[in-house]
C-alpha cells in the first residue's frame, strides 16, 4: 500500500512551512518600518505651486515651463529638508482651496540684447495665517556660461533658473511659515 507523505517529504515539507512563516513575519515586519517611516510625511501639509508664465503663442510652451519651475522648486524643497509633498496646481483647480499654496510669476527668462540670460521672478506664498509675499528673485548669467552652440543656451537658461530657484527655496525654508521643515539648515 502507497502512502501520501513519506517521512522525507513530510520533514522537507515542515521546513518550507517553517521557511515560509519567516518570509511572512519578516514581510510584516518591514512593512510595519515603512508605515513608521511615513509618519513625518503625512505631518507635513500639501504644498500646491501654481506657475504663472507671461503670454506667449504656444499654450504647450507655457505648460512646459510651469511643469519644469513646479520640478525644480519640488526637487530643491526635497533637498533643503521639506517633508512633505509638493504638487503643481493644475488650469482646474481652484488656488482659494489649497491651504498651502506657492505663486510664482516669471516676468522674465529671457536672453537679454547684451548676452545675458535673465530670469527674474516675484514669490508669495498663501497660508491658513495669511498670505506673505517672498520678495523678487533675479539671476542673470552670460550665454557662454553653459557652452557654445544650442545645448549651451539651454544650460545657460537652466542654470539661471536653477539659481533662483535655489535662492528662494533656501528664504522659504529660512521663513518658517512652512511646516514640515526639517531642522537641518543650508
Amino acid at each position: 500500500m502507497k502512502t501520501l507523505f513519506s517521512p522525507l517529504s513530510l520533514l522537507l515539507l515542515s521546513r518550507a512551512w517553517s521557511l515560509g512563516w519567516r518570509f511572512v513575519l519578516g514581510g510584516i515586519l518591514l512593512a510595519g518600518t515603512w508605515v513608521r517611516g511615513s509618519d513625518d510625511r503625512l505631518a507635513a501639509p500639501l504644498l500646491k505651486i501654481e506657475v504663472i508664465t507671461p503670454p506667449s503663442w504656444s499654450i504647450l510652451i507655457d505648460d512646459r515651463i510651469a511643469e519644469w519651475f513646479a520640478d525644480g522648486v519640488r526637487n530643491e524643497l526635497g533637498r533643503q529638508g521639506y517633508a512633505g509633498h509638493v504638487e503643481e496646481l493644475r488650469y482646474p483647480e481652484d488656488p482659494s482651496k489649497a491651504a498651502y499654496l506657492l505663486t510664482l510669476n516669471i516676468t522674465e527668462w529671457r536672453l537679454s540684447p547684451a548676452g545675458f540670460v535673465d530670469c527674474t521672478l516675484t514669490a508669495t506664498l498663501h497660508t491658513p495665517d495669511g498670505e506673505r509675499r517672498l520678495g523678487v528673485y533675479s539671476h542673470s548669467l552670460p550665454r557662454w556660461w553653459g557652452g557654445y552652440g544650442r545645448w549651451g543656451l539651454q544650460r545657460a537658461f537652466e542654470e539661471s533658473a536653477d539659481s533662483v530657484i535655489a535662492d528662494l527655496c533656501r528664504h522659504l525654508i529660512r521663513s518658517d511659515r512652512l511646516p514640515g521643515v526639517s531642522r537641518i539648515r543650508v
